[in-house]
């Protein structure tokens, strides 16, 4: 009973679908195996990996939505836009090992 079927391209490109009971998953591997994608329903784990860059893009509304969010970086964080909102339902703490900076035309505090 073989629970492993899978595709590959001539460029190395490989679809996976291991039906292992208890173990299933779907993997995505690129032929130079710099890049993969995996659902793991075993795990409840869904995973994109990358060495190269990694974009994402929408004509609309881009929407995350979690439990919980963690974003790291060794370098630095860019966020840009027209306009910047955040907002918390609870606490709100910015912090940094060195200076914040605040500039703007008007600085409005309540």
């Amino acid at each position: 009973k073989n629970s492993l079927r899978f595709i590959k391209s001539r460029a190395g490109n490989r679809m996976i679908f291991d039906d292992c009971e208890g173990a299933e998953k779907v993997q995505l591997l690129s032929g130079d195996g710099k890049t993969r994608f995996d659902l793991d329903l075993g795990k409840e784990l869904s995973a994109l990996e990358t060495e190269n860059d990694l974009s994402m893009g929408a004509k609309g509304v881009i929407t995350i939505q979690a439990e919980e969010i963690a974003i790291s970086s060794e370098k630095p964080v860019d966020l840009s836009g027209e306009e910047l909102q955040v907002s918390a339902k609870k606490a709100l703490e910015i912090s940094a090992d060195q200076d914040i900076g605040i500039k703007g035309s008007g600085l409005a505090l309540n």
